[in-house]
């Protein structure tokens, strides 16, 4: 837990990706432990929420991993994951690679809230918006219904799902 506190503050960041954290990060993925791995995965959330290195944590090899936690039997390691995903698919770059890993179908499932979390239903509804603003990813997010799903969710409770259920189909 240590190392994803500190990944939350903007100015440890830098130090630790430059530092070489995400070779190790992307090991500690792996473990059997599932605390062990909400941890990793949180603290690669935190860090891929600055812009600057979402670059560096695909090239780096930790989105396997990270899509993996999508489906992780832990609720939390999901919610973490989908948060991570939903930051490094704001460069266009991880988009295809984001897709091509196999999150797509993890995220529509939190989308639909099959895990009863609503703050992975955020991030992942977060996730695919990100996703879906760019042109070459609409045909698959298409195909798999991802507009049927966001059109659904503008009726939701939650003000946060709406408005990103809107941006999604804004984006097709």
């Amino acid at each position: 837990g240590v190392i994803a506190n500190c990944a939350e503050a903007l100015e440890n960041q830098g130090v630790m990706v430059e530092a070489g954290l995400l070779h190790h990060l992307k090991y500690v993925l792996l473990s059997k432990s599932v605390d062990v791995q909400r941890e990793a995965v949180r603290a690669i959330a935190n860090l891929s929420a600055e812009y600057q290195y979402t670059a560096a944590i695909v090239a780096e090899g930790a989105l396997p991993p990270l899509v993996a936690g999508l489906a992780s039997p832990d609720f939390l390691c999901q919610r973490f994951a989908a948060m991570g995903i939903g930051n490094l698919a704001t460069n266009l770059n991880n988009q295809e690679k984001i897709l091509n890993e196999g999150a797509l179908q993890s995220l529509l499932s939190l989308a639909k809230r099959e895990n009863g979390d609503l703050e992975s239903q955020r991030y992942a509804v977060f996730a695919l918006t990100n996703i879906s603003a760019s042109r070459v990813n609409h045909e698959r997010l298409v195909a798999h219904q991802t507009i049927e799903l966001m059109a659904s969710l503008m009726n939701h409770d939650d003000v946060e799902i709406r408005n990103s259920a809107t941006f999604c189909i804004a984006n097709f």
